[in-house]
């Protein structure tokens, strides 16, 4: 009949450990530098201070003030190094929190510092000879200073983990700094998936100063090759963002395997630039590259241009992220006639399109582009941003031709696909569709879509195709009838199933995870890709991201 309290009756625990998660996870400073650690905690039952703790002895306040809100809290944690620190060794800060639950309970974190002193060498366009060949190595910092040409029959190898700064203000004269591979070089940056070779800016000091706001601090890595391209009745060109009277900036060229060396395991970020009006440098730019180039695992972050462009040519790209560009993800153009596999891109309410796709210039030119694309992720700036800008997600114009499959395109917040359609006259996208006059040179096969609000695969107010205007096929009944045959599939815009298991753009959120939903088991995917796979998008919903480890939305903490 009666009844009294004990000491376990005060509330019901959670049972969860705290969750701490503090970025740079890890990173390489020189002795004395001061790192700055952005610490987050989430416990439900809220926690008590967080504790600092270092494997070096180095005394100091190991106590972090958080700012609490809620179940959560974020601060940061500045950490001198020891300015007599040995070079070659490591520091490992461990932080724990420990929560408010009865009895508590503790979560920990560990990042690791290195201790790093490389010696830095400016490298200017009196310095990268034709006939000559050059070796990078990790243990020194290469700094870019103005427009920087490997010229003809000049070799650039850089050794994994070697890190090529830019400078944005240079001293040679010149409107920004880039790389440049000119026609006949070849470059073999060849990092891996621990040490990727990191091409940035000078500022960049690897420890959370720069993010994807932080773009056009330098000009990018610019690629030329001898393969087949078209311009104007020409089949050599000048490089959009090359001066036109400088003859290095030529490409073009009938040699479909041209070989310009091997990009792998490489991260461009913060690059961009724009020249003129119209004419711009990318992160990477690909002119005439041709198919005996090997690029395959490539990043580029933060572009103020578009991502990847490519200007004619016969590479094929696989493994390419693509995050945050300022204009298209992935841009084709000039009779490009690569392709390649494995596209991711993510967009924010600053990006265009994730793929805006040309044929020719002009459109009635005898090569133009079609190449093939499997295994896409596009994720676009959120279903409800209202960013205008990101409509339609792919772009198909100007007499290309195609294919894109077995791709998930999601989070876009209007349209998801144009195929332009130009009244009066065959030499357009649209007529490259099957049953078009130029039939049978696009293919849009087994792709997912989640659009924001649309429900529909048609050209209405609730569909998520956009119709040109003054289009010949006024209701788009062609790409209708394609989409409905190839076996595509959408997601009714109005709920909240993008496709993926999440999506975040926030850095050290740890929230973006591109693999696909355990519920999209891989069902009718297009058959001919490169890489035979048993699901729809960039990742295996399986296996690991391949983003991790050396990618700088891994290092900036997007990643789970």
């Amino acid at each position: 009949m009666l009844a009294s309290c004990g000491d376990d009756d005060e509330g019901t625990p959670s049972g969860n450990n705290p969750t701490v998660v503090a970025t740079p996870a890890t990173t390489s400073v020189a002795p004395g530098t001061v790192v700055n650690f952005n610490v987050t905690v989430t416990a439900s039952d809220g926690f008590s201070p967080v504790t600092a703790t270092a494997n070096d002895g180095v005394s100091g306040d190991q106590n972090i003030t958080l700012a609490v809100a809620g179940p959560t809290g974020a601060g940061i944690f500045a950490y001198t190094v020891d300015a007599g620190a040995m070079v070659g060794s490591t520091i490992d800060i461990v932080f724990q929190a420990t929560d408010n639950q009865v009895p508590s309970k503790s979560g920990v974190f560990t990042s690791t510092i290195t201790i790093d002193n490389k010696t830095v060498v400016t490298v200017t366009d009196d310095d990268l000879v034709g006939g000559a060949t050059y070796n990078w190595t990790k243990d020194k910092e290469y700094l870019l200073d103005g427009l920087v040409y490997l010229e003809d029959g000049g070799i650039l190898n850089i050794e994994a983990g070697t890190v090529v700064k830019a400078k944005a203000n240079n001293t040679q004269g010149d409107n920004t700094t880039s790389l440049i591979i000119t026609t006949g070089a070849q470059i073999f940056a060849e990092g891996s998936s621990t040490e990727p070779v990191i091409f940035t800016a000078e500022s960049d000091d690897f420890n959370g100063n720069l993010d994807q706001s932080d773009v056009a601090l330098w000009g990018g890595l610019i690629i030329l090759g001898e393969a087949p391209m078209r311009a104007n009745g020409a089949s050599t060109g000048q490089i959009e963002g090359i001066d036109i009277s400088e003859p290095r900036g030529s490409f073009g060229g009938d040699v479909a395997s041209d070989n310009s060396g091997t990009l792998r395991y490489v991260s461009i970020r913060h690059s961009g630039v724009g020249i003129a009006a119209g004419k711009e440098i990318q992160g990477l730019t690909l002119g005439a590259v041709g198919n005996g180039t090997t690029i395959d695992y490539v990043e580029i972050f933060a572009s103020d241009d578009d991502g990847i462009e490519f200007f004619g040519g016969t590479v094929e790209v696989n493994h390419a992220v693509i995050a945050f560009a300022r204009d298209d993800s992935f841009d084709w153009d000039l009779g490009y006639q690569g392709g390649g596999q494995f596209w991711f891109a993510i967009q924010d309410e600053n990006s265009n399109h994730a793929c805006e796709c040309d044929g020719a210039e002009p459109d009635n030119e005898t090569l133009y582009s079609i190449p093939i694309v499997y295994n896409a992720t596009f994720i676009g700036a959120g279903a409800t941003s209202g960013a205008g800008g990101n409509s339609p997600a792919i772009y198909l114009r100007d007499n290309t031709g195609g294919t894109i499959a077995n791709s998930i395109i999601t989070d876009y917040p209007d349209k998801g696909i144009e195929v332009e359609d130009v009244g009066g006259t065959t030499d357009d996208a649209y007529n490259r569709l099957p049953g078009g006059a130029q039939a049978t040179e696009m293919d849009l096969s087994s792709n997912i879509w989640f659009i924001g609000g649309k429900t529909a695969v048609d050209g209405t107010a609730n569909g998520v195709i956009l119709i040109t205007g003054g289009a010949d096929d006024a209701n788009a009944s062609g790409l209708i009838s394609h989409l409905a045959g190839t076996n595509n599939a959408l997601i009714d815009g109005t709920g909240t199933d993008d496709a993926l298991n999440a999506i975040s753009r926030v850095p050290g959120s740890g929230g973006l995870d591109p693999r696909p939903d355990t519920d999209l088991d891989g069902q009718n995917l297009a058959t001919g890709a490169p890489v035979t796979t048993t699901y729809h998008g960039a990742f295996d919903p399986a296996s690991e991201l391949w983003i991790k480890g050396w990618t700088a939305l891994d290092e900036k903490g997007f990643l789970p």
